[in-house]
């Protein structure tokens, strides 16, 4: 026995306060049953079943007695304040039975002990008979499974119990009253439930009747235990409390630890524990102390709020639990029959999920099962059993097809009675109790035996059979690679890593690491993208359309995939590329082996390429992925992209038919090469290997059990999942390195799976290439010999080629390959190719995965002597009948010959298991119809000429089909052309259907159109008329006839039956009808007949050259041509724009000779002279501008040295005050270029001296002195003693001070209970920080609150808004912030309207220039302004919104101090906090990151401090060497992160605006997007401006959705915004943004580029507010010199506004008054 099951089943002290002894008796050997005293006497006259669905007769009771069934006491608990016995409402019958010594043919076995340990080793193998058993069918019924079903002698199955730990294996099944189709399962129709469990060397089984109460499972597994033996725990040893102490810096509560009374915990406690949250996932301690509450918990403030004084823990370290799996059949229906007591059951259903046909769940839950024991009942129950439970279904372990509870129990040697199914279980009961006991307890045996046979007795059971198959596969690949970690494994087999992403809530208090899979360099990255875009699915394809009486036959690959899975080698992932292709055509020369110099074709390649096959070609081999499917055509135009993505197979195969094909980029790849035992080197193939073992132990399995022995459908399913898992979620990594993989596409509900342990994109996509190129190979070959190919489905076709022309196929070379896998895989060292699967002389071939033959097993089809199925694809088809059998096959094959269009046909389903989880819904089976189209579904073309109808005979009646041949589409566009003219042609059966289709092919209509072409003919002749495209005299606008009149006019000439008149003339001038008109040429006799002409030939091009756009939220369909024609758009999109678009040069151009002239001597740069001639014109007279002040040459771009030049040339004097004002503006916006306001005397001086040493003129030097003198006389600059400044700035900041001086407000204090109420009112707790500053705020002039991000600013704004409006109802608020995006954001969460300072000054016209000096201009009209985001605010804005409200109102500034400072001159924000004058309160818990994270830090803790972040938990550190290697960093990272699906929860992030242009160009382009244009439709982009009438504000984001009438649609929140041309300049893509335009957005993931060395923007401040802006994960990316230069340069600026303290700040006046 282990400790870790003594200790589980351990009995504890019943003192709580005491530790739990660990009693040595643990397991002691049970009694039995009919010794036991809870035990009713078997012989009484009590063994009645009776209730509301069961009643048996007393008399019947010998029978069951004679089956070893026993009734059970079931036990007692405690209500209505007495002990109550449990059989008042249950009746519950056990069977005990030994694993004894009988086996099927009478031989002995010793008796095994099959107990719950370690060391039971494979006991439960040897199973036996059950004594008294009867013969079924002729077959002895078996209670478990015979000794000869080992799966020890198939090291493929041993594999699959390896490393399983242990778990009780408890079966458990419901027989209920059917309650008929569309009613709900309620418990109370359950008849009985029925558990099965071995323990020791018993098996146990236990059958609940219902006598007026339903099971629940808390009761059936604490009786179930009760019965076993084990030993229950006091609940209150299981318990302990635990208090909140109190936080640390970022929010972490600091607990007591755990306390065993709750008294003691509450004693210490001193912070509160809040519940109100629904979700006990959400409970959580809060900083708000007990000692600000009553003292009784009992108080109504306490109950209302639900707030406790500790935290209560029930349980032990998970670890100690027993474990326990509840193995269902069917798992939803028997879960549903469960009473729903209380949490128990829900939760249950709550961690299941639908897998694999199955219900198991996907993790384990910790529950504390009751004890029913009398003794125990009368302390009331709380004595209990602490499990961890696990749910699986027997079902997601079964083979394909073969999953019936009939086919398990056959599998494990256990028959079923079928006929018992037909039966009501309540009537059965009733009619025959022992045989009813009998059947359910057999059903309820068989998952239980099937799972353990697989899996072992007792030990736990994997998610499903696929994932266990995947498991060994991985072990074996690992151990032939010799790699032992997953991480060096994963490096190895497929170039991938796992990088951590931040963590994801698993329950209370519980988290887990996210990881994502991402590859291991930026070559790896590239050779994935490009193997994840080339893999496509199986090629399935109707080829040979109709009905046909030859004989035909099904060939099949002999296991196709893992023969293609062993030809694939492994890819030396370090230096995966052996050759790059670019821009080149390929020959057969490229897939010469360089060691033996012969022609490989499964050289390893993927690429993409543009290709052309010649016409006779039958069957191309280049695959286009299109509407979801891989489609073959003989050109790739058209197909998305411009280019099609193929793997080398397939690109032999093309070249080996003839075909060109252009690479626009490609690789070769680099075969991994291994060392072999002999010492030579080898070509690594690890799936090859493990597949291998696996093949050879299902050719065993075969050949000891024959095909459908339980181990032989394992191995098979096995050998199938190989593949499948190594091409699970490739699709979706093709978008991103994302790990998300949905079992099924449903909302929330959906768990993502992403990559198994397998995935490899490259090996997925070479596999069904290979498969691929092999069908297509035969397929034209076969073609070739003059027979046909019927259909093509995944890995096998239907021909009526033999059998000995088919093995005679060299497959164009690659046959040879193929034979020498098949030998490989072996033992017997065949090399078939292919095998007969099935064969008839009546195919109905209507569509791909739909062809239909009526011989069954019955019926067979003799071929060379021996019986055969006919095929039987049903394409989602359901018959009323048995799948498979005659009937079925019938009246499938009469279905299809009679259809008019659709097939309808009814299946029986039942509520999802999403249903019942979000919605609470209960399990309910129901009917519900679906229409299939049996039609061709046109992946191919058919040939018009090939059409001969047909008229088979069956059973007597007669009926007409169209038999045709097909050939591949020229293109994709005539591809789309067929298939967009099928949705109404849902029949498509006869010749007369078909003419009908190819009426509206040739006609390029639509289904909706209406089917009399005359018709048609004549209302597109009046469209295009009303459309001004033709002009018909008699209906044009100038027409003087009425409406009416016109209508006579046309009905004259119309030669169909339809009418035409006042709502036909109203419905063709509808734009939405106006589209898909019948070619031009054929309306032009009706248009002459009409007397009309065509008068706009541009207008019919766009016609007949756009495809319709639908209109409405998100359902916007870019078109090709723009439907306006605004010149710049067709430029910067490089669409070809009508000629007229084009106009000339404006003719009032003025003369620029002189201009020229002027400057060309001063070296003036040519550029720059053609910009400043531009500007010329009759209105701007540059020559005159640059004439009376060549200084004025710097606003256009002229350097101050050619303005110098310029003034000398034109005499102007050295000492001129324009060129000193120059000099001296030039010196001080140099030294202040960092922010400050301000600069030394002495460095200006210097700055002047040394700016004007260089100049043209002689001796034209500035001294200090002359510099000194002109500052002096010059109004516009200000100085002291020390420092001087623009005049301007010092003004700006001593009005500042001094409106903070003026500032004050008689508010009375905020008291705890007005606190209170505004937490109840916006049903939040407020921290101890922001309960300050809600009682500090807004009680002064002016006051401030800061706090980094995360900590709740907005929360206290929402707060402070409530707080002031209650006690100032008729006041007026305003919230405003400085970017748009703030202020949106600001909007949202505060609910109220919130602008950005702009356009608040705005409304007021506070930027017109007299507004400043006015004393009657017009101020804000507020009493309260918050302003958000205010350390981004500059000096010149805060100064004008300070001058624009009126004196009384009250200001407070909110914002992260330690962030960047505003991009303008100024540092206003810090400048008040650090004079200490102004009521500042900074919020100290951070509530945004997760607990635990790195982020908030590394950022406090660290980089304020200038100290390099730790690379730990969410923050990780990427040193690279240079700039180029980090931008090859942040693209693999972004490969992998990114996620076209939620774009905007990730963001790069840069210093500079030339970093972030590089990277958005490079994340583009690998995005597929073309990066010859600005934007693309699906960019991410960012709007630049803010535009209030539209609705984008700067800083928002949003995505590109494509063309509409000529406006660029954006999709922001999913809301359309449609730009015109000049707004389009508005946007820029937004994959990379500054630090600066990230500020006050957050993100789950940030990656910051750090690898501009010398960028003067590299700050601490930066630094700290790009990691700030990460809430899950941050990846930094960096250079050292950069982040050296970062962490030691702090944002420091010298301001006027510097000096302000509570001693010292200016006394004089400049405040401007207002009157």
């Amino acid at each position: 026995m282990t400790a870790k099951i003594k200790n589980a089943l351990t009995s504890a002290a019943t003192d709580a306060r005491e530790k739990i002894e660990v009693i040595d008796n643990i397991l002691p050997e049970k009694k039995d049953l009919a010794s036991n005293n809870r035990m009713l006497d078997p012989s009484s006259d009590n063994v009645i079943i009776t209730g509301s669905n069961n009643s048996v007769n007393s008399s019947k009771i010998d029978t069951i007695k004679e089956n070893g069934w026993i009734e059970q006491d079931p036990g007692y608990y405690y209500g209505h304040n007495s002990v109550q016995s449990i059989s008042d409402h249950l009746r519950l019958f056990v069977r005990k039975t030994a694993i004894s010594d009988a086996s099927p043919d009478g031989s002995k076995y010793e008796q095994i002990k099959c107990s719950y340990r370690r060391d039971y080793g494979n006991a439960l193998n040897k199973w036996v008979l059950r004594s008294g058993a009867g013969d079924v069918n002729g077959k002895k019924e078996i209670l478990l499974p015979p000794s000869y079903y080992s799966l020890d002698s198939y090291p493929s199955l041993n594999a699959l119990r390896s490393n399983r730990k242990e778990s009780l294996l408890i079966s458990y099944l419901a027989f209920y009253t059917d309650p008929g189709l569309g009613n709900p399962l309620n418990p109370d129709k359950t008849v009985s439930w029925n558990f099965s469990v071995i323990y020791e060397s018993y098996f146990y089984e236990f059958i609940f009747f219902r006598v007026d109460k339903d099971l629940s499972i808390n009761m059936a597994l604490g009786i179930i235990f009760d019965t076993l033996g084990l030993s229950s725990f006091p609940s209150s040893g299981l318990t302990y409390y635990e208090g909140c102490k109190g936080f640390t810096d970022d929010g972490k509560p600091i607990t007591t630890g755990r306390i065993p009374s709750r008294v003691d915990a509450c004693k210490e406690a001193r912070y509160i524990y809040d519940r109100s949250s629904k979700n006990r996932n959400d409970w959580h301690f809060i900083p708000v102390l007990i000692a600000d509450m009553p003292a009784d918990e009992q108080n109504a403030e306490w109950r209302e709020r639900n707030w406790s004084k500790c935290r209560k823990h029930t349980g032990r370290p998970e670890a100690d639990n027993i474990p326990v799996t509840l193995v269902c059949y069917d798992g939803i229906s028997s879960l549903s029959a469960l009473k729903r007591d209380g949490k128990t059951t829900e939760d249950l259903i709550q961690m299941c999920t639908d897998i694999n046909g199955g219900t198991s769940s996907t993790y384990s839950k910790t529950i504390h099962i009751r004890t029913f024991e009398r003794s125990k009942a009368i302390s009331r129950n709380k004595y209990v059993y602490p499990i961890t439970l696990t749910i699986r279904d027997a079902v997601c372990h079964a083979p394909a097809k073969k999953d019936t509870l009939s086919d398990l129990g056959h599998a494990v040697g256990i028959w079923r009675k079928e006929s018992l199914n037909e039966q009501d279980p309540a009537s059965f009961l009733a009619k025959d109790p022992a045989g009813y006991m009998e059947h359910t307890s057999t059903d309820c045996r068989i998952p239980l035996a099937y799972v353990s046979s697989i899996y072992g007795c007792n030990r736990e059971i994997p998610l499903t059979l696929i994932s266990a198959g995947t498991n060994v596969i991985r072990d074996r690949c690992k151990e032939y690679l010799g790699t032992e970690s997953d991480k060096a494994f994963d490096r190895k087999f497929r170039g991938m890593e796992y990088v951590p992403c931040g963590k994801k809530q698993t329950g209370a208090g519980k988290f887990s690491r996210e990881k994502k899979l991402i590859p291991i360099s930026a070559d790896a990255a590239d050779v994935i993208r490009q193997a994840c875009a080339s893999y496509k699915g199986g090629m399935n394809i109707s080829s040979v359309i109709g009905y046909y009486d030859n004989i035909t036959i099904d060939y099949d690959m002999i296991k196709a995939y893992a023969t293609a899975m062993f030809i694939v080698p492994d890819i030396d992932w370090e230096q995966p590329i052996e050759r790059t292709v670019r821009g080149d055509y390929l020959s057969l020369d490229d897939f010469i082996d360089p060691v033996t110099h012969k022609i490989d074709p499964y050289k390893p390649f993927i690429g993409r390429v543009t290709f052309h096959f010649p016409d006779n070609v039958k069957y191309p081999s280049l695959p286009i992925y299109e509407d979801g499917n891989p489609i073959f055509v003989l050109n790739y135009d058209g197909c998305t992209g411009g280019v099609a993505d193929v793997c080398g197979p397939e690109v032999y195969l093309a070249l080996k038919l003839g075909a060109t094909v252009h690479c626009h980029s490609g690789y070769f790849l680099k075969p991994l090469i291994l060392i072999g035992d002999d010492g030579k080197p080898h070509v690594s193939h690890s799936i090859g290997n493990a597949i291998k073992g696996i093949c050879i132990d299902r050719d065993r399995a075969i050949a000891d059990k024959d095909k459908g022995s339980l181990e032989e459908l394992l191995l098979k399913t096995m050998i199938v999942a190989v593949y499948g898992k190594t091409s699970q979620n490739v699709r979706n990594m093709n978008d991103s390195f994302d790990d998300v993989q949905r079992w099924k596409q449903l909302e929330e509900y959906m768990k993502n799976y992403g990559c198994s342990g397998i995935t490899n994109p490259v090996t997925a996509c070479l596999t069904t290439s290979i498969v691929r190129a092999t069908l297509i190979a035969a397929c034209n070959q076969v073609s070739e010999l003059g027979k046909h190919v019927y259909s093509v489905t995944t890995d096998g076709f239907i021909s009526d080629i033999s059998k000995e022309d088919l093995w005679g196929l060299d497959l164009y070379g690659l046959s040879e390959g193929l034979k020498e896998a098949r030998r490989s895989l072996t033992e017997e060292n065949k090399g078939d190719i292919w095998e007969i699967k099935h064969a008839q002389n009546d195919l109905s071939n209507p569509t791909t995965r739909g062809n239909t033959s009526r011989h069954d097993k019955g019926h067979p089809m003799m071929l060379d002597g021996k019986p055969l199925e006919g095929v039987n694809a049903h394409n989602g088809l359901k018959s009323p009948y048995e799948s498979d059998t005659y009937e079925d096959r019938d009246w499938m094959m009469k279905q299809t010959l009679s259809r008019t269009g659709a097939i309808h046909c009814v299946v029986i389903q039942h509520t999802s298991l999403i249903e019942m989880k979000k919605k609470g819904k209960k399990y309910c089976e129901y009917k519900a119809g679906k229409d299939i189209s049996m039609a061709f579904d046109l992946k191919r073309k058919p040939v018009r000429s090939s059409f001969k109808t047909v008229h088979p005979i069956i059973d007597g009646t007669e009926y007409e089909v169209a038999n045709f041949d097909t050939v591949p589409y020229t293109d994709v566009n005539e591809y789309r052309l067929y298939r967009n003219r099928k949705s109404a042609s849902n029949a498509l059966r006869t010749e007369a259907d078909w003419h009908k289709y190819f009426l509206k092919v040739d006609g390029n209509m639509t289904a909706k159109r209406e089917k009399d072409k005359d018709w048609i003919i004549l209302k597109d002749c009046v469209m295009l008329c009303r459309m001004n495209i033709i002009s018909i005299p008699n209906l044009d606008d100038e027409s003087p006839l009425s409406v009416d009149e016109k209508c006579t006019w046309i009905m004259s000439h119309n030669t169909s039956n339809n009418v035409f008149n006042k709502n036909t003339w109203k419905d063709v001038n509808k734009k939405d009808r106006q589209k898909n008109f019948l070619p031009y040429e054929q309306l032009e006799d009706k248009i002459a007949e009409l007397d009309g002409r065509l008068i706009d030939p541009e207008g019919l091009a766009k016609v007949y050259g756009m495809r319709p756009a639908r209109r409405g939220r998100k359902s916007l369909k870019p078109v090709s041509v723009q439907s306006t024609y605004e010149p710049c758009l067709y430029d910067r999109y490089n669409i070809k724009a009508p000629d007229s678009v084009h106009k000339s040069d404006s003719s009032n151009e003025y003369c620029t000779d002189k201009i020229t002239a002027l400057l060309k001597p001063c070296n003036v740069p040519d550029d720059t002279i053609e910009a400043i001639r531009r500007m010329n014109s009759e209105q701007i007279d540059m020559y005159k501008i640059l004439t009376d002040d060549p200084y004025a040459g710097l606003k256009y771009g002229m350097r101050l040295y050619a303005c110098d030049k310029l003034a000398y040339n034109l005499g102007i004097e050295a000492w001129d005050d324009r060129r000193l004002d120059t000099y001296i503006n030039q010196a001080l916006a140099s030294l202040t270029r960092d922010g400050s306001t301000r600069a030394t005397i002495d460095n200006l001086y210097n700055k002047v001296d040394y700016l004007s040493s260089g100049s043209p003129y002689p001796n034209g030097t500035i001294t200090a002195e002359i510099t000194e003198n002109r500052i002096s006389h010059n109004n516009r600059f200000y100085s002291s003693d020390k420092y001087v400044s623009l005049r301007s700035n010092y003004e700006m900041e001593m009005s500042i001070a001094n409106r903070c001086r003026a500032a004050s407000a008689n508010e009375p204090p905020v008291s705890l209970h007005d606190i209170n109420l505004i937490e109840k009112k916006l049903h939040m707790i407020y921290d101890p920080s922001q309960r300050e500053a809600l009682s500090n705020l807004g009680l002064s002039g002016i006051s401030i609150l800061t706090g980094g991000p995360g900590t709740g600013k907005t929360s206290v704004i929402k707060g402070i808004v409530e707080l002031f409006k209650s006690r100032h109802p008729k006041a007026k608020i305003k919230l405003c912030a400085f970017t748009g995006r703030a202020s949106v954001n600001m909007k949202d969460k505060v609910r109220k309207s919130a602008y950005t300072i702009h356009h608040m000054l705005t409304e007021i016209d506070a930027f017109s220039p007299d507004w400043i000096n006015s004393k009657q201009r017009k101020l804000i009209n507020a009493d309260l302004v918050i302003i958000d985001e205010a350390s981004l605010v500059d000096l010149r804005l805060t100064f004008m919104l300070f001058a624009a409200l009126p004196p009384k109102a009250r200001i407070i500034l909110c914002g992260d101090d330690d962030q960047l400072p505003a991009v303008g001159a100024g540092n206003v924000m810090h400048d008040l906090i650090s004079s200490g004058i102004i009521d500042t309160v900074k919020l100290r818990y951070v509530h945004r990151q997760g607990e635990g994270s790195s982020i908030v830090t590394n950022a406090k803790d660290r980089i304020l401090k200038g100290l390099i972040p730790l690379d730990n938990g969410d923050t990780h550190m990427m040193p690279v060497s240079s700039a180029e290697n980090g931008l090859k960093e942040v693209m693999r990272l972004f490969e992998g992160i990114y996620s076209e699906d939620s774009p905007f929860s990730s963001q790069i992030l840069t210093p500079s605006k030339a970093s972030a242009a590089s990277i958005n160009n490079a994340s583009r382009q690998m995005l597929g997007k073309d990066i010859s244009k600005d934007i693309s439709e699906g960019d991410k982009v960012m709007f630049t401006r803010n535009n209030w009438e539209k609705g984008y504000v700067n800083g928002q984001m949003g995505t590109v959705w494509g063309f509409y009438e000529g406006e660029l649609a954006v999709d922001v929140d999913n809301t359309l915004i449609y730009l015109t041309d000049t707004e389009i300049n508005d946007i820029i893509p937004a994959y990379a943004c500054t630090v600066h335009k990230a500020q006050g957005g957050e993100y789950d993931t940030v990656i910051l580029s750090l690898t501009e060395n010398n960028s003067p923007l590299l700050t601490r401040n930066m630094l700290y507010t790009a990691i700030t802006r990460a809430k899950k994960s941050v990846y930094i990316v960096y250079t050292d010199s950069a982040m050296e230069r970062a962490l030691s340069n702090v944002c420091s600026r010298d301001t006027w506004l510097s000096d302000l303290s509570a001693e010292n700040y200016n006394e004089e006046e400049i405040y401007p008054e207002v009157s």
